[in-house]
C-alpha cells in the first residue's frame, strides 16, 4: 500500500500487544480508520487517497487482523478493543480524531468513545448492529465450527484461504466480482498477515451487551448501511441508532459489507462533516 499511498508502516505496543498502524503523516485533522477482517488497510487504499490532501489517517489493524498478531492472551473482547483504540491514538500524540469502523469493530469504535469522549470529535460506523442482533448475525452467517474452542482454531488455520474468498463471494452483492479484494487479501497473506477468525467469533458470542453505556457516548456517530448486503437480509439499521444519543443512519442501495471500500468517497464525506461541519 506505500507504493501507492505515501506513509509509513509501524508497530505500536500496547501492553504486550503489537498494533500494525499505517499512518500517512501530515498536520490536519487526524481520520483514524479500523479495518474489518479479512479486509486490510490495503483495501483502504481508495479512502485513504481521498482524505489523505486533508487529513493525517491512521489505518488501525486490530490483533487477529492483518499485521497485528496477536499476543498470548490478548482476549478480543470490545472493552479490550476499545482500550487499544485509544492507547494507540495516545502513543502517537493524537488527542483529537473522527473514527470509522464497521460490522464488530464497531463496538470497538463505540467501546473506545463512550470511554474516551475527549479523544473522539466524531465516529462513523458501517454494517453495525446491536451486540445481541451480532451474535445473532454471526450465529446464522458464519461456520458453526467457527465458534468453538480449539476446533474452530484448528478450522480457520486449515482453511484460512478458501473462507476468505468465500466471505468476499458471500458478502458482496450479486454480480459483483470479488476478485479485487481476494487479490489483496492474498498479497497480504503472502507476506505473513493472519485473520483469527475463531476467535474473535468465539469472543464475540461470550459478549454481554453493554449497550447501556452506549447512552452517555458523547461523540456523535453516522451509520452507513449496505444495503445490498446478503448477509444482512431483513436487517433493523435502526436498531443500534435507537440506543444511541446522537446517531444519524444513511442506506446506500446496491452496497454490500463493505460501505467504505465499496464507496469510499461516501465514507469520506461522512468523516469530513464530522470534522468541518
Amino acid at each position: 500500500m506505500a507504493g501507492a499511498t505515501p506513509g509509513t508502516r509501524r508497530v505500536v505496543k500496547v501492553d504486550r500487544q503489537g498494533v500494525n498502524v499505517f499512518d500517512t503523516g501530515g498536520s490536519g485533522p487526524t481520520a483514524v480508520l479500523v479495518p474489518d477482517g479479512p479486509c486490510v488497510a490495503d483495501h483502504f487504499v481508495e479512502l485513504i487517497s481521498i482524505l489523505s490532501p486533508e487529513f493525517r489517517v491512521i489505518c488501525i489493524e486490530m490483533p487477529g487482523n492483518g499485521g497485528s498478531l496477536p499476543s498470548l492472551g490478548y482476549d478480543y473482547a470490545f472493552a479490550t478493543g476499545g482500550h487499544l483504540l485509544n492507547e494507540v491514538i495516545s502513543q502517537l500524540r493524537i488527542y483529537d480524531a473522527v473514527l470509522s469502523a464497521s460490522c464488530v469493530n464497531s463496538h470497538y469504535a463505540l467501546s473506545a468513545g463512550a470511554t474516551c469522549p475527549d479523544r473522539w470529535v466524531g465516529i462513523v460506523l458501517h454494517q453495525a448492529i446491536p451486540i445481541p442482533e451480532l451474535q445473532r448475525w454471526g450465529r446464522r452467517t458464519l461456520p458453526g465450527a467457527l465458534n468453538m474452542p480449539i476446533l474452530g482454531q484448528l478450522v480457520a488455520a486449515i482453511y484460512r484461504n478458501r473462507m476468505t474468498g468465500q466471505w468476499f463471494h458471500k458478502a458482496l452483492p450479486p454480480g459483483i466480482s470479488p476478485t479485487h479484494l481476494e487479490a489483496v487479501a492474498a498479497e497480504r497473506r503472502r507476506l505473513g498477515s493472519c485473520f483469527c477468525i475463531a476467535s474473535l467469533c468465539q469472543a464475540v458470542l461470550a459478549e454481554r451487551d453493554p449497550s447501556g453505556t452506549y447512552r452517555d457516548l458523547a461523540s456523535p456517530v453516522h451509520l452507513i448501511c449496505g444495503t445490498a448486503d446478503p448477509t444482512h437480509r431483513g436487517t433493523d439499521w435502526d436498531s443500534l441508532a435507537r440506543l444511541l444519543p446522537n446517531c444519524s443512519v444513511s442506506r446506500l442501495d446496491g452496497v454490500g459489507h463493505f460501505p467504505e471500500i465499496e464507496r469510499a468517497a461516501v465514507t469520506a464525506a461522512s468523516l469530513k462533516t464530522l470534522v468541518y461541519g
